[in-house]
């Protein structure tokens, strides 16, 4: 679709369900009521490690194989500032972060009709209770979105949202919530909060003095509360004083919470559901530890997101001559230096070397010329040998020659006198 097809277009669909926005309700993945996600240590501090850790990405703008001078500008945005508001790594650590907290993560993209050449002015992260985000179905069977931006109210199509889901499918465009995790985060928020409310009771009665004669109301407040102040310190609670006509039963409840082994049970579900471990969440992972971490939950959010950025970012024609985004993780691999150098070793082995691939792996400077592909003459294809030992032949036959023939053309001289 091109720019202006895409804005006259999406002008009769927002014009259509703008009286309709809100009726259709695709905003599945948040979890609902006090038992969210915001309420487990556990699981936000998963994401937070998992949305640090996709900060690092660097997406890239490439025409074919080579850089895209064209589009430019779009590596600033992708990988500088995507909006005046916030740096690439902010930004991208945002998004991942919804995308694990609520499943869902959605990207405005501010268009800019006027300049053709730069027709992309910013991203900006969307999030569905800051924005009040909305959703309404079009006649045509697209999707309008309106949304808080800076106070002002704005829509959009799909075709102007990056949308990254987890467990989406076609039903659910936005994505939708596992009610297994659902009931995982209940049961451990319960949990915490009869912890808190045993340790609140635990104060409420800890003394009672009983005295022989008859007291008024004011009279015992006031003995209790010296009674604190003498024996248990200034700010002590807990003291009933009570006369011979009262009779006082103190009942001990014994508070009923989830087991340790329960505990990390439950907390397992959450590792599970969000691909993590502790060894992630406290970084004392191994090489191949972070290997399999990153395959397993990092990448999948990188390829999604590549793929929403070379569909939306790009008119067909402009894919068709070969722009495509690409997202750099290097930042995101982890090796030691004893690996490091194991791939140097084997790198200069192969028949063609690019020095600075080599300096990098190793943490040294770079060199002049060094992004430059070199080979060894030692190497040559094995079908072309002989013509190298040809070559070689004919350079000792050349050498040697001369001082034969000379002697040769004596001996006929003589012949023929």
């Amino acid at each position: 679709m091109g720019f202006w097809s895409r804005l006259i277009g999406k002008k009769k669909d927002i014009k259509k369900a703008e009286k309709r926005m809100g009726l259709v309700d695709f905003l599945m993945a948040n979890f609902s009521g006090k038992y969210s996600a915001e309420m487990n240590s556990t699981y936000v501090s998963l994401c937070n490690t998992h949305a640090k850790h996709f900060s690092k990405i660097k997406p890239q703008v490439y025409l074919k194989d080579e850089p895209a001078n064209k589009h430019k500008y779009l590596n600033t945005i992708l990988s500088l500032r995507p909006n005046e508001l916030m740096s690439a790594s902010q930004f991208w650590e945002m998004v991942a972060k919804d995308y694990f907290m609520q499943n869902l993560a959605l990207i405005f993209i501010e268009w800019d009709y006027t300049k053709l050449q730069i027709p992309i002015k910013r991203l900006y992260p969307l999030q569905i209770d800051a924005n009040q985000v909305k959703v309404a179905e079009s006649e045509s069977g697209d999707f309008v979105v309106q949304f808080l931006l800076d106070g002002e109210t704005m829509y959009a199509t799909t075709d102007d949202l990056i949308i990254l889901t987890r467990n989406s499918d076609p039903k659910f465009l936005f994505g939708k919530l596992d009610k297994s995790i659902d009931t995982v985060l209940k049961v451990l928020q319960t949990n915490y909060e009869g912890i808190e409310q045993a340790i609140k009771t635990s104060a409420y009665l800890r003394f009672i003095v009983q005295s022989a004669t008859p007291l008024t109301d004011d009279t015992k407040k006031q003995k209790a509360k010296r009674f604190a102040e003498d024996y248990l310190g200034s700010e002590a609670t807990g003291v009933a004083y009570v006369d011979a006509a009262q009779d006082i039963i103190q009942v001990n409840n014994s508070q009923k919470y989830v087991q340790k082994e329960e505990m990390e049970f439950f907390e397992k579900q959450l590792y599970q559901y969000l691909g993590g471990n502790e060894k992630i969440l406290t970084a004392t992972y191994s090489e191949d530890e972070w290997q399999s971490y990153y395959e397993s939950t990092i990448e999948p959010l990188v390829i999604k997101l590549q793929d929403e950025l070379n569909y939306k970012l790009f008119t067909p024609r402009e894919r068709e001559e070969g722009n495509h985004v690409v997202i750099d993780s290097n930042r995101l691999q982890t090796a030691s230096l004893t690996t490091r150098i194991a791939i140097a070793d084997r790198l200069l082995k192969l028949p063609v070397v690019v020095p600075n691939v080599i300096n990098d792996l190793l943490f040294v400077p770079r060199s002049e010329g060094g992004s430059e592909e070199y080979s060894f003459l030692n190497y040559v294809q094995t079908k072309d040998q002989t013509e190298y030992q040809v070559g070689y032949e004919k350079k000792v036959k050349t050498e040697t020659e001369p001082a034969a023939e000379e002697g040769g053309n004596e001996d006929d001289s003589t012949e023929e006198e």
